[in-house]
């Protein structure tokens, strides 16, 4: 049935949002949890894998995987808005 998918659809723009709120909030340990989940949805806009890889880099650990995942993201949201800069 085609519910399931888009209750998924839903989860990933709620999470997308309140990533998004959270950020602008400066509560950065929220919205990383909120825009992972988010990123991690097959329904994942590329704005939200921008703002998720954006979030990475401002709480860098250090981490290698952490970069790498960053730049995942960043390569996911190119993709997906490759004419955004303009």
């Amino acid at each position: 049935p085609p519910w399931p998918a888009a209750r998924l659809d839903c989860r990933a723009t709620a999470q997308a949002a309140l990533g998004t709120i959270r950020l602008r909030q400066d509560r950065f340990d929220e919205a990383l949890t909120a825009l992972k989940q988010a990123a991690d949805s097959p329904t994942a806009t590329g704005m939200t894998h921008f703002l998720y890889a954006y979030l990475l880099t401002r709480r860098f650990d250090g981490s290698e995987a952490q970069a790498d995942l960053a730049r995942r993201e960043l390569a996911k949201a190119i993709r997906t808005l490759p004419n955004y800069a303009e």
